[in-house]
C-alpha cells in the first residue's frame, strides 16, 4: 500500500475519510503518475472522482515512504517536460 494509510487514521476531506478509503489499483497508478510528474493532481482528482485535498493528502504520504538518494535522477532514462510536448 504506497500512500501508507493507516487503518483509523482520520482526516475531514469532504464526504470521505481516510479510514474508509481504499488504495485501489487506479489510485496506486495515478500515484506513480503524479510522483514522477506525469499528470495534474487536480485533473486526476477529479478523474478519480475525489476531493483534491484528499489526493493531495494520498500523494504526500506516498512521497515520505519513497527512499531517495543523491543519485536518484541517474536512472531516469525518460525525457520529461519541456522536452516532450
Amino acid at each position: 500500500m504506497p500512500a501508507s494509510i493507516q487503518p483509523g487514521e482520520t482526516g475531514n476531506h469532504g464526504k470521505h475519510q481516510l479510514s474508509s478509503l481504499v488504495i485501489t489499483p487506479q489510485l496506486e497508478e495515478a500515484l506513480g503518475l503524479l510522483y514522477r510528474g506525469q499528470t495534474n493532481v487536480a485533473k486526476k482528482a477529479k478523474e478519480l472522482d475525489i476531493p483534491l485535498a484528499l489526493l493531495k493528502t494520498f500523494l504526500n504520504k506516498h512521497i515520505t515512504q519513497i527512499p531517495t538518494c543523491d543519485d536518484a535522477w541517474n536512472a531516469d532514462i525518460e525525457l520529461g517536460w519541456p522536452y516532450i510536448t
